[in-house]
């Protein structure tokens, strides 16, 4: 077990709207959903990158190490998502962004 970041962007990219920190056994990939479960339901997000993060030690001759792993994600809007991810949906479409809908797998 890992831990990553969750960071969720605007579809198309953007300032992040919140970061999550995550503990799991792999990074999801781009084009992966993933399924954050909540209290107040369940809300999709749809991998955008996933971004290296490398700090440098100050030293005269750089050499980095890796501090931390970020998966951008975006928002997906779907039927039953939780009443906060449906404010996020609605925000967004109200700023004419291009929100993708989930396709239901059957899961």
């Amino acid at each position: 077990m890992f831990k990553f970041e969750i960071v969720v962007v605007p579809p198309g990219g953007g300032e992040a709207e919140f970061v999550a920190e995550v503990t799991g056994n792999r990074a999801p990939q781009p084009n992966e959903y993933v399924q954050l479960r909540e209290e107040d339901g369940v809300s999709f997000f749809l991998v955008r990158n996933i971004i290296t993060i490398l700090q440098d030690d100050d030293s005269p001759v750089k050499n980095f190490k890796e501090t931390g792993i970020a998966v951008e994600v975006e928002p997906v809007d779907y039927e039953l998502q939780s009443p906060s991810q449906s404010r996020m949906i609605d925000r967004f479409k109200s700023k004419g962004l291009p929100v993708k809908e989930y396709v239901p797998s059957g899961y």
